[in-house]
């Protein structure tokens, strides 16, 4: 959305997440996601929040979008990454990067792939637990990626 609001806990983010939603649902996604080839500009934006952040979150598609060129010493959390992307975030200075899973063909899919196939596994078993996840991600051999960069 643009706005410089930054969430320091998690009970402020639900609050926002209440508020907004309603109306965010109606909009097109690329109205709040980049699309295609927006997905490839670097529009940096808040870096006084990045600076102030020890560790950054998101998907890597939206997070691109607005990372500034300096992230040394941060930890990222996020999905979505290719082996060209990972490399960025080593040359910006990012100390650990981890991903929900592993990297196939040096890309890592988004959550909701990892979820999608657990939901799929599951189903054959009278559906979805989402508490589940993890122990059936690591069953099938489905490890977090975590990574020392720098």
């Amino acid at each position: 959305l643009g706005l410089p609001v930054p969430f320091y806990s998690l009970s402020t983010f639900r609050a926002a997440a209440y508020a907004t939603l309603p109306l965010l649902c109606r909009l097109p996604i690329g109205f709040l996601y980049p699309l295609g080839e927006k997905q490839e500009i670097a529009r940096p934006r808040f870096e006084q929040f990045y600076r102030r952040a020890e560790i950054i979150a998101g998907d890597f598609h939206f997070m691109r979008y607005r990372l500034p060129s300096d992230l040394s010493g941060k930890d990222v959390i996020t999905s979505t990454l290719t082996a060209r992307d990972v490399q960025e975030l080593k040359e910006r200075g990012v100390r650990w990067l981890v991903t929900p899973g592993p990297s196939f063909s040096g890309r890592s899919f988004g959550s909701n792939v990892l979820e999608a196939i657990c939901v799929a596994l599951q189903e054959q078993h009278g559906g979805a637990n989402p508490e589940l996840y993890p122990d059936l991600l690591h069953h099938i051999g489905w490890e977090p990626r975590i990574e020392k960069l720098n």
